[in-house]
């Protein structure tokens, strides 16, 4: 059941800010008092509005995509893939709680997960050689 109709937003500042609207529009229309937003981590692509997210004070959780794939199976047994789809079996594994909370590191503990990134691709670049 969709409180709001699915929509696509870009990966921009007024992007986010066009998803906050429609989560407030959801979450009135649901008289809900609190709002949790559950995101399949994959790629880079999530972490921009993750930050966002959670500067605009909403709490931000991650669902492992191999539970969203195997859910996905078990549902219609189909490993097809469209947003619609996933963003309704992202809910119901947030709704029942099999996710874990977004560690966005700040300061030092960002730099020092940058390094350690940056030093894993290194590596992995000198090996393949």
């Amino acid at each position: 059941l969709d409180v709001v109709k699915p929509f696509s937003f870009q990966n921009t500042k007024d992007g986010f800010y066009r998803l906050v609207s429609k989560i407030l529009k959801a979450k009135e229309i649901e008289q809900a008092s609190r709002v949790v937003i559950g995101m399949e981590p994959t790629g880079h692509y999530w972490k921009p509005l993750a930050w966002f997210l959670t500067e605009q004070g909403y709490p931000v959780v991650i669902v492992n995509p191999l539970h969203v794939k195997r859910s996905k199976e078990m549902e219609d047994n189909s490993p097809g893939k469209t947003d619609r789809k996933d963003a309704g079996i992202i809910a119901d594994l947030v709704s029942q709680g099999k996710f874990q909370h977004c560690i966005l590191p700040k300061g030092i503990y960002a730099e020092l997960r940058n390094l350690y990134v940056a030093r894993q691709q290194q590596r992995r670049k000198l090996n393949s050689s």
